[in-house]
This record gives structure tokens, C-alpha cells and sequence, in this order.
């Protein structure tokens, strides 16, 4: 049979328009867009910094804690007062009035109940200070904070002796296992003097630091393995940096010996 007739050739210049036309109707089609990447990563979180420790302290708080952390002694002991009395008079109403003797029970009762949750609210009162220290830090600043501000809390809270001591003990070894939880960064002098500066501020004692210590040593001790972690070599030598501006009255014995 006979072949095929051949195409005429297309002199070079239509030949390139040819070959550029589709490529150029899809740049000018307003419905086609180019692909974009897609972007996998969102921007990198800022640097975390020991001294968030203390808005974290204050974010743990719950709801009512909120409230009772900023309500002065004065206007808490107003609502006790008038907790109790308004429990006695809505059992008042509320019982009978044909019995006396009833409503006088039911008084008495309700009177005792709102007592005894007026008590539930002052024990919950007393949890919050230390995110209530933590809140004079973040506005004073650990090397800036006042001991007198800080003891003051504990008349402002109605907590005893004993009891604010554990509670500036938790301020102090949170920071302290913020700092030694960072075991990568290269230990500097400056977050001894951080934490000498905090516990100035808190009127905390040597024996009561050295506790903080050998409590945050027992934390994040893991299994026998005859060599020490990361956190707690950064915790040893922040021990030891401290410990040795005490006069002797505080060393690393009681750490060592609980590693």
C-alpha cells in the first residue's frame, strides 16, 4: 500500500511557539495556581527558662483556688461569717414552723455544717501559698524578692510555722529541679547565684535547704546503675557551689550518701 503522507515541517519559530503554548495557557488559566510546599513545621517554641517554674506553679491552681488567693483575711473571714449565718437562716425557713424545738435543731445543725465548711474553705485558702510566692517572685524577681513580703504570706494565710516552712521548701525545690533538669547546657555560675538569691528571699535555713536537696536527689534517682544521670550531677554541683558559701553549715554528706 502506499505510505502515509509526511506533515510539512513548521519553520523553527512556529515550531517554538508551539511547543511554549501549552505551558503558557496554563500561566494565564485563572483557576490554575502553582503547588505550594506544604509547611511541616510550625515556628520552633521559645526557650524554656528555669523561671517558668513559678507561672507554672500558679497555673496548677484550681478554680476556687483562684478566687482565694486574691481575697483579702479580712473579706474571707466576712464570707465565713455569713456562710454560717446564711446555712442557719435557710434551715430556719425551711423547717416547719409548727415545731420549735425542729427548727431549732435544724438551725443548730445547719449553723454547725456551715462552720465546718467555712473550715474546708480556710484549709483550701492555706494550699495556695506557694503559687502566692510564686507570684511575688514573678513580680519581684528570684534575685529582687523581699523575705519580709515573702513571711508575710503566712499571717496573710493564717498557715503555722511549721507549715510554711514545707510550703517555701516546695518554691524552692521546684526551682531547684528546674535547674537541674537541664543537664545538656553547660553549668554556669549565675544559677547558683540564682539560687542562693531565692532562698535569701524565702528565709530558708540550711538544714531546711539541704532537706530540699536530698528530697529532689530522691526524686530523680532511677535504678542502681553505678554511674550518676545527667540532673543529678548538675544537681551535685549546684549542691556543692551553694553548700560551700554556708560557713560548714550545710555540705553535700547527706546527698552523697542518699545517691
Amino acid at each position: 500500500g502506499a505510505a502515509p503522507p509526511r506533515r510539512a515541517a513548521l519553520p523553527p519559530r512556529l515550531a517554538a511557539a508551539a511547543a511554549t503554548a501549552p505551558s503558557a495557557a496554563l500561566a494565564r488559566a485563572p483557576h490554575m495556581h502553582r503547588a505550594v510546599a506544604p509547611r511541616l513545621f510550625s515556628e520552633p517554641p521559645p526557650d524554656s527558662s528555669p523561671e517558668d517554674v513559678f507561672e507554672e506553679l500558679t497555673e496548677e491552681l484550681s478554680q476556687l483556688q483562684r478566687i482565694l488567693i486574691d481575697m483579702s483575711p479580712r473579706k474571707f473571714r466576712a464570707s465565713q461569717l455569713s456562710l454560717t449565718a446564711l446555712t442557719g437562716l435557710a434551715a430556719w425557713f425551711l423547717t416547719p414552723g409548727y415545731s420549735k424545738v425542729l427548727a431549732s435543731l435544724t438551725v443548730g445543725a445547719a449553723g454547725a455544717g456551715g462552720q465546718k465548711l467555712g473550715r474546708m474553705l480556710a484549709e483550701t485558702r492555706r494550699t495556695v501559698v506557694p503559687a502566692a510566692i510564686a507570684q511575688l517572685v514573678q513580680e519581684q524577681g528570684v534575685r529582687e524578692l523581699d523575705a519580709a513580703d515573702v513571711a508575710a504570706l503566712a499571717k496573710r494565710y493564717d498557715v503555722p510555722a511549721e507549715r510554711f516552712e514545707e510550703q517555701l521548701q516546695t518554691v524552692y525545690g521546684r526551682y531547684l529541679n528546674a535547674l537541674a533538669s537541664e543537664p545538656d547546657a553547660p553549668p554556669k555560675a549565675s544559677e547558683i547565684g540564682s539560687l542562693a538569691a531565692l532562698r535569701k528571699g524565702l528565709s530558708l535555713g540550711w538544714n531546711a535547704t539541704s532537706a530540699a536537696h536530698v528530697a529532689e536527689a530522691a526524686a530523680v534517682t532511677g535504678p542502681p546503675s553505678g554511674r550518676l544521670s545527667g540532673p543529678l550531677k548538675k544537681l551535685l554541683w549546684l549542691s556543692e557551689g551553694l553548700f560551700a558559701t554556708s560557713r560548714e553549715r550545710a555540705t553535700t554528706a547527706a546527698l552523697r550518701d542518699s545517691l
